[in-house]
This record gives C-alpha cells, structure tokens and sequence, in this order.
C-alpha cells in the first residue's frame, strides 16, 4: 500500500466513525466517497487539495448525519464505557479471587484408595469438595454483575429510541443474569449449609438468604436493565 493509499484509507476511516448511520449506510457512503477521490486523482488534483476541499471528517460526516436523518442511529451515552470497565473489574477480580483454588486444587488432588474389610476396594477422588466452595461465591458475584453490565452497555449504546433488536440483546442479558444468580446463589447456599453440617437447607432458610442478597448489585444490576429493557422494547423500531 503506498502512503497515498494509507492517506486515503485514514481519511475515510475518519469519516466512517463520525457517522451515526446503519452499517450498510456506511458501506455505500465509503464507496461513493473513495469512488469520487480516486475520480478527481484521475484529473490530476493531489489527495492533499482534495481533502481539502471536501473538508475535515467531521465535516463531511455532519453533512451526511444531516442528510440522512431518517436513518440517523442515537449517539452512545459515554458512561456505558463506566460499566464496561465495571464488567472487566469484576472478572479480573473474580478470577483472581479463583485461579489459587484452582492451582491448588490442580496440584493436591488426586485418587485415594480405601480397602473395605469385607467389600470391594473403594476408590475416590479427593479434593472436588473442597474446590465448590471457594469457586461458587465469586462466580455468583461476578457473573450476573458482568452479564448486567453487557445489558447495561447495550441499553446506554443505542439510547431510548435505539431499534428492537438491540433492546432485545439487553433484555435477554438481563435474563441470563438472573438465571445465573439464582442458580449459583442457591448453589453456594447448599454448599455453605452442607459446609456447616446441615443435610437438608429448608426453603424457609433458603429464601431469607436470598431476599437479604438481593441487595447487592449482581442482583439489582440485571432487575434494573431487565425493566428498562423490556419497557423500551415494546415501542422501538424494528428498524437495524
């Protein structure tokens, strides 16, 4: 590619992220822009007069956004980039919390040998249930929190008027967030009852220790995404 090529390419990608238009909007602009450069390369003129005359990036996508307003998508909230640094907090955070478990684990376990006195020799694997513990609650914490995150950004990414399809994405989300704490949360609660020496963890018991977990925000992240979600589902656009 020579530099005149690499300066084309820069000045079209530059326009590309400046406009606020569907995917195949911008595929055509692309084309009829880099059709109409290499036209006037053709006559003579030097890609450093044609840039400027067509004008900055800024410029010629502010003049598509305004032509092509029918199509134009809602501009992305900055603080969507707040949850998705939020999200990669959280997994970071849960796999450390994890990995020395599992290296642990990994290293120690191992088969056992137990010769019965009047049955066949049993044979075990050790350590599996010293691993659930220590693996379950960072897990519950981490991955409906990160799952309503990828809901949370969605939603801020494409706005209140952004189409059906994307609020789609955030509501399913938000539902496989849910899944995942109540899974995992009664998962982590028969692990830590099982731990204490209880057989049995009664549903009475069980539901109390949820309703005091739904405060943190694994839990009330996804609510949250899921009722928005599903509010602006109903009057968006099917439009992509």
């Amino acid at each position: 590619m020579t530099k005149q090529e690499k300066k084309i390419k820069r000045y079209v990608n530059a326009i590309e992220r400046e406009l606020r238009l569907p995917l195949k909007a911008k595929a055509r602009i692309n084309g009829d822009i880099g059709t109409d450069i290499h036209a006037r390369l053709e006559k003579g003129q030097s890609i450093d007069e044609i840039i400027a005359e067509m004008g900055t990036p800024q410029e010629v996508a502010a003049g598509f956004n305004e032509e092509m307003q029918d199509q134009l998508l809602p501009k992305g909230s900055p603080w969507r980039w707040v949850f998705l640094i939020a999200a990669i907090l959280a997994g970071g955070a849960a796999l450390l919390s994890i990995l020395p478990f599992l290296l642990f684990y990994f290293q120690s376990s191992g088969m056992g040998v137990i010769g019965g006195a009047d049955g066949p020799t049993a044979i075990f694997i050790t350590g599996a249930a010293n691993l659930l513990a220590p693996v379950l609650t960072p897990l519950w914490l981490a991955v409906p929190f990160i799952l309503g995150c990828c809901a949370a950004c969605v939603l801020l990414r494409w706005g209140q008027n952004g189409p059906r399809a994307k609020h789609t994405l955030a509501l399913m989300f938000s539902a496989a967030a849910l899944l995942c704490w109540l899974l995992l949360g009664i998962l982590s609660l028969w692990q830590a009852a099982s731990a204490a020496g209880a057989a049995v963890l009664s549903w009475k018991t069980l539901l109390f220790q949820l309703f005091n977990l739904m405060l943190l925000p694994s839990f009330w992240l996804p609510v949250v995404t899921l009722c928005i979600a599903a509010r602006r589902r109903k009057t968006a656009s099917p439009r992509q």
